[in-house]
């Protein structure tokens, strides 16, 4: 009966050990998750508080001003505008 309690007991032992891998190796995805969880969670967060940001630039109190303001041309438009002739200088140069 010794050898028989020796092979229970070191089976036992086997299953016990594979029972602690499992139980060590589902602990660690638990963890893995929740940080996954947490990294998504403080993402959206962030994309929250940058809408809210953006949405107080374009909708703040400085908006009139920049409505108020001339619309920014690109450098080839200003050329183009340079180069025809103002109708004030036209219509004074006329007058003289």
């Amino acid at each position: 009966m010794t050898k028989a309690r020796e092979k229970s007991r070191k089976s036992k032992k086997g299953k016990q050990a594979l029972i602690g891998r499992v139980k060590k190796a589902v602990k660690k995805s638990r963890r893995q998750l929740d940080d996954d969880v947490r990294f998504r969670k403080e993402i959206r967060r962030t994309i929250k508080f940058l809408e809210e940001i953006q949405a107080k630039i374009n909708h703040g109190p400085a908006a009139p001003k920049r409505a108020a303001q001339a619309p920014a041309t690109s450098v080839a438009a200003r050329k183009a505008n340079a180069a025809k002739p103002r109708r004030r200088a036209a219509a004074k140069a006329g007058k003289k």
